[in-house]
């Protein structure tokens, strides 16, 4: 059996355990925006007493919209979705690792285990249970965040291995749509931004540079101004509440505070009166303003926490897994304590190969 018959075959598995299982769906702002979409034709959210046009990233809202629209709201088809989602970035995944163990160089010896290495690496990913989870019971839009990163890497390979201006382009289309369906993915070219300098000359480098980061806002831009002429928020959704909400030191950067309550405990009841009549771009205003505030009150605090939010990327943090169910809550320290032992192998593969250190460019980037 070809090793594509065995991503196939799990996929539809996945789709035969979708329609078994009877856990309960979790449903977040992208759903109440896909039905504000499809009632009225509009793509808002309704928060703190405001009308916010902007206050998430459209990609995967959008998407719901068509599903909703053909489907008549039925969450079924979304999980469906996921599904396609998570079997096509299975299927870009062995070129990606491919390419990866090529430029480890690994040593002759090893190289022939280097197709075993990459479909038992794919395999992992497919029965990862968190990736499922998201997966089969939120209708949250990580599984198709990890399809755009794969996609751009996917293209950036591309890319480097046929140097053409078609792939400069679909690269940059697909770098563009992956920032757009969420913003933190602007990290992911900082591979190419290495391995590309010494494939080209300074003037093709150069060149090249440039025109994926033109391609890339040609795909953004128009987003952005539409935030702008709805909310009057600079960006592709409005950030202001995130910047105060991750230097809320009690929080640790979490959506909740370590007594348990929601990080909006953190407000007085005069600020949430207040906060409900501003506008959106107020809004935005006031939350920058209270992020201000607590840098400038506390700069060594703020630079403390940055490290507190790095351990608890990697490692662990107060009030860890509360918003999963108590089933899930036992198993944490466990898929932590592996997450950290590939980390620490990921970082003494940096002095085993030379070149490995660039696989931790957007790693570090994201965390």
């Amino acid at each position: 059996m070809r090793f594509i018959h065995i991503i196939l075959l799990l996929s539809a598995i996945k789709i035969a355990l979708a329609f078994l299982l009877k856990e309960e769906i979790s449903l977040y702002e992208d759903h109440d925006i896909a039905l504000n979409l499809l009632k009225t034709g509009e793509f808002f959210y309704d928060c703190d007493g405001a009308r916010h046009y902007s206050f998430q990233f459209p990609v995967y809202p959008f998407i719901l919209f068509l599903i909703y629209k053909v489907s008549s709201v039925n969450l079924f088809c979304v999980i469906l979705y996921h599904i396609l989602l998570n079997a096509l970035t299975a299927l870009m995944l062995p070129f990606i690792f491919q390419k990866w163990l090529e430029i480890f160089n690994l040593k002759e010896r090893a190289k022939k285990y280097s197709g075993t290495i990459v479909k038992i690496t794919v395999l992992i990913f497919l029965m990862h249970p968190v990736i499922n989870y998201y997966l089969f019971f939120k209708i949250h839009p990580f599984t198709e965040n990890l399809f755009f990163f794969t996609l751009s890497m996917f293209m950036m390979f591309r890319f480097l291995e046929k140097r053409s201006t078609q792939n400069l382009i679909l690269y940059g289309l697909a770098l563009g749509l992956a920032v757009m369906d969420r913003a933190t993915l602007a990290v992911t070219p900082l591979p190419f931004l290495i391995l590309s300098k010494n494939s080209f000359s300074f003037l093709h480098y150069t060149r090249n540079i440039i025109a994926l980061l033109i391609i890339t806002c040609f795909v953004n831009i128009p987003w952005m101004i539409r935030n702008f002429q709805k909310d009057h928020v600079v960006g592709f959704a409005s950030s202001g509440r995130d910047l105060w909400k991750g230097s809320i030191s009690e929080s640790e950067g979490s959506n909740y505070l370590n007594t348990g309550l929601n990080y909006y405990s953190a407000l007085t009841l005069e600020e949430i009166k207040y906060c409900g009549q501003l506008t959106p771009a107020e809004q935005n205003e006031f939350f920058v303003g209270k992020f201000m505030k607590n840098v400038n009150d506390d700069p060594s605090g703020y630079l403390k926490l940055y490290f507190v939010k790095l351990k608890n990327f990697w490692i662990y943090r107060t009030l860890i897994g509360n918003e999963y169910p108590s089933f899930i809550q036992p198993f944490i320290p466990v898929y932590k304590s592996l997450y950290l032992t590939i980390l620490i192998l990921s970082l003494i593969s940096c002095f085993l190969f030379r070149k490995a250190w660039m696989v931790m460019t957007m790693p570090a980037a994201l965390s």
